[in-house]
């Protein structure tokens, strides 16, 4: 039985780097009851539809997606799978956040996140705010995170799929350490081009 299913999303002219992380995935999950899924398409597809097309083809008990532009901790799936075993509907974790390389903070969870400074530097809409939720990175048993389907976007649908599963999801693991690294680098980032609401040059220069 594959317990955890691993997806990445990705694109054709963005092989070298994923190609990296798929290899890091692999190892980690080499002999143990785990896949790594990826797909990978020149623009055909947005998305929202790569990542529900990645859940509808894993077979593992809990499902989760790595973007093809972050990173992993070396005991990423080791210690996804041992809160796999307590069996509850979803597996949480801080996240490292980082922008142009440089590490910004650990956001847990539960932590309310005021972007104010993000919007200064230009890389969110002013007065916008953020809290990490149960999203697509953390594992969900696929039984409850296949009941929502992701927008058929490229922006914003991973935020838009986090608020519909959390009402969903009652019972949590929890890993202390921060085993997922988030990169954003807004010269770099795909979906950052279909950001509908782009902070102005005012904002941007703040």
């Amino acid at each position: 039985m594959i317990k955890l299913s691993i997806s990445v999303p990705t694109l054709q002219n963005r092989h070298q780097h994923c190609h990296k992380l798929i290899s890091e995935l692999e190892r980690q999950t080499n002999g143990l009851p785990c896949e790594v899924l990826w797909l990978g398409d020149l623009k055909t597809m947005t998305i929202g539809m790569k990542r529900n097309h990645l859940m509808s083809i894993s077979s593992g008990k809990y499902v989760c997606t790595v973007d093809d532009d972050d990173w992993v901790s070396e005991d990423y799936v080791s210690l996804i799978l041992q809160k796999v075993e307590e069996d509850k509907e979803v597996i949480l974790f801080p996240v490292s956040y980082y922008v142009d390389g440089v590490f910004q903070e650990t956001l847990n969870y539960q932590t309310f996140r005021s972007m104010s400074q993000l919007a200064r530097q230009g890389l969110v809409p002013a007065g916008s705010h953020s809290i990490v939720k149960p999203a697509g990175r953390h594992p969900i048993k696929k039984l409850i995170a296949e009941q929502v389907k992701y927008s058929d976007s490229n922006f914003g649908e991973d935020n838009d799929y986090g608020k519909e599963i959390e009402s969903r999801l009652i019972s949590h693991s929890h890993i202390d350490k921060a085993i997922y690294h988030y990169y954003f680098n807004k010269e770099q980032s795909e979906t950052w081009k279909y950001n509908p609401n782009p902070p102005n040059a005012n904002e941007s220069n703040a």
